[in-house]
């Protein structure tokens, strides 16, 4: 038969034995339990901002990667296009400079050519106005001033008549002389007809003469009016043709009648 003060004694026991351990371990136990856990939460938390943090710093060093590699292309771009565009204006400098040079060149050579020229036509006209000196003192006087009053005559007739009219009226207004010049000196036979031809063309009845001795036209005559001047003498000829070798002969390649300031009439 069982003994019920021993079973009762084992089971009160038990329950002590349980509730000792409740109070002494239990509690602990889950606190430790709960600690642990809460700590491993807040680790794995941790860990997971690390990586959240991780990433994002990746991230941003990724994009500071990119934005440094894209400023690098940029800066390389441009220098690239400040290169060729300073190399375009070194190269149009250069042909500018160039271009230039050619055309100092050119204008040098140009110059030269023209100073050459007129030298040497300075110098042929001078050895023909010599030449022409040296026939001229061999040429009778006469012959020369009989030509020369050809030319004038001719000259005179080939100007308007309202151009000599004029001529002839100022004449008589100033009542000054005709002013000759003449290479030799004028005889007084030929001064006789010289006044005639200008009496006839300029419709005057009276013209006076005032004839100077100009060696420097060679031979010949030049009549000076107020608004003509008749040239009849030889260094005209050679001076229009020095001036005027490539063009061909004009119908006063023999002597000119002009106004004063050198305009034919």
């Amino acid at each position: 038969m069982p003994n019920w003060a021993t079973l009762l004694f084992e089971i009160v026991n038990f329950l002590v034995i349980l509730l000792v351990l409740r109070l002494l371990l239990y509690k602990p136990l889950r606190r430790f339990i709960r600690e642990r856990q809460e700590r491993m939460d807040a680790e794995r938390q941790a860990a997971a901002e690390a990586r959240s943090d991780a990433e994002a710093r990746r991230q941003e060093y990724e994009g500071k990667l990119q934005q440094l590699a894209d400023e690098e292309k940029a800066a390389v771009a441009r220098a690239r296009k400040r290169a060729e565009e300073e190399a375009q204006t070194i190269l149009k400098r250069a042909r500018d400079q160039a271009r230039a040079a050619r055309e100092a060149a050119a204008r040098r050579i140009q110059r030269q050519i023209e100073e050459g020229g007129a030298a040497l036509q300075g110098q042929v006209t001078a050895a023909a106005l010599a030449m022409l000196r040296q026939v001229a003192l061999a040429t009778d006087s006469q012959a020369v001033h009989a030509a020369a009053m050809a030319e004038v005559d001719r000259l005179l007739g080939e100007v308007p008549e309202d151009e000599r009219r004029r001529a002839g009226q100022m004449l008589l207004e100033g009542r000054e002389p005709v002013h000759v010049a003449a290479a030799p000196a004028l005889s007084d036979d030929f001064r006789g007809q010289l006044a005639e031809l200008l009496r006839k063309h300029l419709g005057v009845d009276d013209v006076t003469l005032q004839v100077d001795e100009e060696p420097d036209l060679i031979a010949g005559l030049e009549v000076r009016l107020k608004n003509l001047l008749v040239k009849a003498h030889w260094r005209d000829r050679l001076e229009r043709f020095a001036a005027d070798s490539a063009r061909a002969p004009s119908r006063t390649e023999t002597g000119e009648a002009g106004r004063p300031d050198g305009g034919k009439t």
